[in-house]
């Protein structure tokens, strides 16, 4: 058996392997006699049928088929067996080749990873800031929750809460989209101006209306509109309105905050509540934003390389968290893709680069993990499970073995590494870890600056 080693990027390796006459003959012989087996030849007995009678039976060509797929994995074994080679997934057979007989094989290997000068980065931290605005905006979301609807028999007002049937027609319709751009039943719709559902300029154009009415316009998208295929569009509207209510909005006052939650004695109790969760809000995006923004630095410096196969896995467990979450919806993932025109190749094309992007994340934490040989003990993957089953409420009986099974604890393992890994890289972008400035100094000789000065924050 001869092997010929080809390395194919990215991290796969092709594998040919020319079979010598005297094996093939042994696997068509045992081919043969497998054969045999299978079938009724006058004279003889299942399987004990002589090789030229079954050849003669079925033809030389199905024999030698019978016996290039019995081979197949028994040399692939061997050949990784004889060249060393560790595969991170099941190859591929690609290619089959005869006189003489050569098997081609396409096999995946580990992934490699260097995570470059990572101890240098330095990204600029900005901390989370609540603006009075987005308090103001806030409150007003509170006031809106709570506004008293009133049925009124009159034309509709801007501030009102119409009940409508409404249909809209592009009237050019591009080739890629349909005509029909919405159409809704019995839908509630605040005639507000800075309301943009179902499009710029629909409460204007509905300004006026009376129950029991429909009326007809035609209105165009803004040539600035977010979606460029619509820029400057027309439609054609058609609108019945079912019903109207007044709105009020309540009063900023100590009634409205009791309102809100009988815990607040006055508006400004309220208030403080308010700010303070939406510093706490602010402040996990604001560390998600930098998180990412991290990675992406020391992904810049970073190489990180990984077989197709590996893509191919992270796209179907995409696929799967994709279906699983529509039919928490009440859609399966088929209904869904049939709706938006798709089929099923295009959509998983569509998650490659989410895929791929997951793929270099997960293995630079994963590489940071061994290179500062970060660790968790049985302690603390017993927290994560108590504190995730108490999560699930009621179900927390039933879930709490699922998760303490050795492979739901590897996983929650590995996500808590991970975690690690991703707090010792912000750590050293922010200049806080204590291992940063004198190795930076020495293995590098230098500070990589992204977004502002080292030690930033």
């Amino acid at each position: 058996m001869n092997i010929d080693t080809q390395a194919v990027e990215p991290c796969q390796m092709k594998l040919t392997v020319e079979i010598d006459a005297e094996r093939l003959q042994r696997a068509k012989q045992a081919a043969a006699r497998k054969l045999s087996g299978r079938l009724n030849i006058p004279g003889f007995r299942k399987g004990k049928a002589p090789y030229a009678v079954v050849v003669k039976q079925v033809g030389e060509a199905a024999v030698t088929e019978q016996a290039v797929d019995a081979l197949g994995s028994e040399i692939y074994k061997e050949a990784l067996e004889l060249t060393n080679i560790e595969p991170s997934a099941t190859g591929e057979l690609v290619e089959i080749a005869h006189d003489p007989l050569k098997f081609t094989f396409v096999v995946p290997l580990l992934p490699q990873v260097e995570l470059g000068p990572y101890r240098s980065v330095r990204v600029q931290f900005e901390p989370a800031q609540v603006q009075d605005e987005a308090l103001t905006a806030a409150l007003e979301r509170l006031r809106a929750g709570h506004a008293l609807l009133e049925p009124v028999e009159r034309a509709a007002m801007l501030g009102d809460v119409a009940t409508l049937d409404f249909s809209g027609v592009l009237t050019d319709a591009l080739p890629e989209r349909e005509a029909q751009l919405f159409n809704a039943k019995d839908q509630q719709a605040l005639l507000e101006t800075t309301e943009d559902y179902p499009m710029p300029g629909f409460a204007n154009a509905v300004v006026g209306i009376s129950a029991g009415e429909t009326r007809n316009f035609e209105l165009a998208f803004p040539a600035d509109y977010s979606d460029e295929g619509l820029r400057s569009k027309s439609v054609q509207c058609e609108v019945t309105c079912r019903g109207l209510k007044s709105r009020t909005l309540p009063a900023l006052d100590n009634d409205f905050a009791a309102l809100v939650d009988a815990k607040y004695e006055t508006l400004l109790d309220l208030r403080v509540a308010l700010r303070t969760e939406l510093q706490r809000q602010a402040e996990a995006e604001a560390s998600n934003v930098y998180q990412r923004q991290v990675l992406d630095a020391v992904l810049a410096g970073a190489s990180v390389q990984f077989p197709p196969a590996m893509v191919r896995e992270e796209v179907e467990d995409l696929a799967k968290s994709r279906d699983s979450y529509l039919r928490s919806m009440g859609i399966t993932l088929p209904d869904y893709l049939k709706t938006v025109k798709k089929d099923p190749a295009e959509f998983m094309k569509e998650l490659e680069p989410e895929a791929q992007e997951r793929l270099r994340r997960s293995l630079l934490l994963g590489q940071v993990v061994k290179t500062e040989k970060l660790a968790v003990d049985a302690a603390g993957i017993d927290a994560r499970i108590e504190r995730m089953a108490v999560g699930y409420g009621e179900s927390a009986a039933r879930v709490r073995p699922i998760l303490g099974s050795e492979r739901g604890r590897a996983r929650i393992e590995r996500d808590l590494l991970g975690e690690q890994a991703l707090e010792l890289l912000v750590s050293i972008a922010k200049g806080e870890s204590l291992l940063a400035a004198a190795e930076i100094a020495q293995e590098s000789g230098a500070v990589a600056l992204v977004g502002g000065a080292p030690g930033a924050g």
